[in-house]
């Protein structure tokens, strides 16, 4: 069986921060530009499965980008930002910066499920695919993959694509996205 594609894309620029008090930010107008500039990169992908995250910074990454209707899109919680509902507002930036640095194993249950329902969901993907995602999500993948023991390895910038194949439910980096160290605005 041939290896399948995935490339995931980190969203465009938000246009709120995290941690204010809109928890599902649209894209700000720099990161509208940046979804466009993002299509030209976007080649060879014809009859790939396109999969995105329900938060509306990735699914308007994913629609100008690729300037499909969202009928067209797989909307998939697994794809979703960290789970931090149970996180004050005005506390999510600290307990990021807290999290970014933990050990994968040390992390509370709800995150290691997260964790683990990203890597299993990745690993049943049988057909070449491009999920719009989040920091955190990426960093999981390349963490899991490169067998990392630090959640964040890596710091994929906007609109980045990190390449991945699946060969039979074995997960192999093939590409980073463009890492820069940039502030996060998830």
């Amino acid at each position: 069986m041939k290896n399948k594609q995935i490339i995931l894309i980190r969203h465009a620029e938000a246009a709120a921060s995290w941690g204010t008090s809109n928890p599902d930010p649209g894209l700000s107008n720099i990161g509208k530009k940046q979804a466009k500039i993002l299509r030209k990169h976007l080649t060879n992908v014809d009859g790939f499965k396109v999969i995105s995250s329900p938060m509306a910074r990735a699914l308007q990454t994913c629609q100008i980008a690729l300037d499909i209707p969202l009928k067209n899109i797989q909307i998939n919680a697994t794809f979703s930002e960290i789970p931090s509902s149970n996180i004050n507002a005005e506390d999510k930036s600290l307990w990021l910066q807290k999290i970014s640095q933990s050990s994968v194993r040390n992390l509370p249950n709800n995150l290691q499920n997260w964790f683990e329902r990203i890597i299993e969901a990745l690993e049943h993907i049988t057909e070449d695919t491009i999920i719009f995602s989040h920091f955190m999500v990426i960093n999981a993948v390349i963490s899991y993959i490169t067998k990392q023991d630090k959640l964040v390895t890596s710091f994929p910038d906007y609109t980045s694509l990190t390449k991945i194949e699946n060969a039979d439910g074995s997960l192999k980096l093939t590409s980073f996205g463009t890492d820069k160290k940039t502030h996060i605005n998830l």
